[in-house]
């Protein structure tokens, strides 16, 4: 009478495996990157992902299939974005650098697998049928100069959000503006910063503004340099990497509970290496392009998989009962 409970688990399990193939196996690599100011070579990726070992290439003059390569770093598969990433311009290569430079960064797989970069042997990384890659500024400057904060989801927020890691060459401020037409616009928050590199800043949004809001919103995060007063005026000005904003923009989702600080996935901040004045100074919009995907884990397969797991472990427990 009906199908008996071995039967009934193995057809969840067949339907288990199916459903999670396509999530498992979907192209995921992914960069992330914006202008940045570099003191030495060394520039930090926003955030990376790929789905087998292999290289982050640095290209200039890089057109779609090839370029000058001037910085190779290994890179590892992951199950998680990875946040912060050094990679390092060649010495050589840096030192031909004369103020700025546009660099873009490809993902590569170690194809023929014998742990060096070759690009007549590996091959690219893919997402979606594109390479993945990040194209973006670099200024030379006596410290580095860069703001990363983005990750795969919205940020929750209840009157805060999170700032992972922003460097500043100089004391100066890191301001938050909600994203107009692409770009910075109502300032919503600030912090003053010391010189250095600081990391899990926590910034305070404008309540009233945070009030109204019933979605998800963009804001850029930018470094600003300070004249010398202390205080965020009109007369601290953006920095910039080769005319672009160092800056970067994620979202926020407005939230009742008790910010986290995290993207509501919660798939960012593992990292493997080692804080807009009014509108008399409006920057424009960093030039930084980039390749965002989600990840295997932020996908319905995911939930469905544990969804059907739930079933297949209720299918047993109501079969012991009957016993």
């Amino acid at each position: 009478m009906g199908r008996s409970l071995p039967a009934v688990a193995l057809a969840l399990l067949a339907c288990l495996a199916t459903l999670a193939a396509p999530a498992l196996a979907h192209d995921v690599n992914h960069l992330s990157a914006d202008p940045q100011v570099s003191a030495d070579g060394t520039v930090v990726l926003e955030s990376a992902y790929a789905t087998s070992d292999g290289f982050v290439v640095l290209y200039r003059g890089w057109d779609g299939r090839s370029g000058e390569v001037v910085g190779v770093t290994p890179f590892s598969a992951s199950r998680v974005d990875v946040t912060e990433v050094p990679v390092g311009v060649d010495d050589a290569a840096w030192d031909a650098v004369d103020g700025n430079a546009t660099v873009t960064a490809v993902l590569y797989a170690d194809t023929d697998d014998d742990g060096t970069f070759d690009p007549a042997t590996d091959d690219p990384q893919v997402s979606f049928g594109r390479v993945t890659q990040a194209t973006f500024d670099v200024a030379r400057g006596e410290a580095p100069a860069y703001v990363s904060a983005a990750g795969l989801g919205a940020q929750r927020s209840a009157g805060e959000v999170t700032v992972r890691e922003a460097a500043l060459a100089d004391p100066g401020h890191l301001v938050l503006s909600l994203s107009e037409g692409g770009e910075p616009g109502r300032t919503l928050g600030h912090v003053s910063l010391d010189a250095g590199t600081h990391e899990d800043l926590r910034v305070e949004l404008d309540r009233s503004f945070l009030a109204s809001q019933n979605d998800t919103f963009a804001v850029f995060a930018t470094v600003y340099a300070d004249d010398g007063d202390g205080v965020l005026d009109a007369d601290d000005r953006p920095v910039r990497a080769n005319g672009s904003l160092v800056a970067t923009r994620f979202s926020v989702r407005p939230s009742e509970g008790p910010t986290d600080g995290t993207p509501t996935p919660a798939l960012v901040n593992t990292p493997t290496a080692t804080e807009t004045p009014t509108s008399t100074d409006r920057p424009t919009t960093p030039t930084a392009t980039e390749t965002r995907t989600p990840t295997a884990e932020d996908g319905a397969g995911f939930g469905l998989v544990v969804t059907l797991a739930a079933l297949v472990a209720l299918a047993v427990a109501l079969g012991w009962n009957r016993r």
